[in-house]
């Protein structure tokens, strides 16, 4: 467990370190281009694509589960963290309370998930368990603005604010996941 958190953790902190510097190296050549047309298609292209994926979830089977069920839950996972992190990392400058509250409730969502995937017993309820998981709770927790918010608070907070959320998001993992293992034992995932 702790080398996966310290991997995940260096791998993004690398990442992140990556990107700023692609960003600084790029920036001249990209002030050469002009991007303005396509902020005006971004918003009709993306409700496009998740009308698409709607018309294609309902009408094709196959791929519910793997993609699309996933594709049309993204967006109001990626629109909750949006406004939690806007409204909610305000409150406390020392403690993005917003972006913790969402990686907790996302954390929280994906043990319950799993659960539930141990109980039902396959069809569409398994390919919705999936979407929740993959697509709601996939846009909604973020370990990239964590990264970025644990980069740019002060030392000593930087600390408490990565290591609240680790604790708590463990900890309620092993609450959820556990309470349901000692009450019915590990079983074998059934989706």
């Amino acid at each position: 467990m702790l080398g996966y958190v310290i991997g995940t953790m260096a791998i993004s902190l690398g990442g992140l370190q990556v990107g700023a510097h692609l960003a600084v190296f790029s920036k001249g050549l990209l002030r050469k281009l002009p991007f303005c047309w396509t902020d005006a298609l971004a918003v009709p292209v993306g409700l496009g694509m998740w009308i698409a994926s709607v018309i294609m979830a309902v009408l094709i089977k196959k791929w519910r589960g793997d993609v699309l069920f996933a594709c049309v839950l993204s967006p109001p996972g990626a629109i909750v963290r949006f406004w939690a992190s806007r409204l909610g990392n305000p409150i406390f400058r020392v403690f993005p309370l917003g972006t913790f509250m969402v990686n907790i409730l996302g954390t929280a969502t994906l043990a319950g998930l799993l659960v539930g995937r141990y109980v039902h017993s396959g069809g569409n309820t398994c390919d919705v368990l999936k979407g929740l998981g993959d697509g709601f709770c996939g846009c909604l927790t973020t370990v990239s603005t964590f990264v970025v918010e644990v980069r740019s608070l002060r030392t000593g907070h930087d600390y408490i604010y990565a290591g609240a959320s680790i604790v708590v998001g463990l900890c309620l993992t092993i609450l959820i996941l556990g309470s349901y293992t000692w009450v019915q034992g590990a079983g074998k995932l059934v989706c």
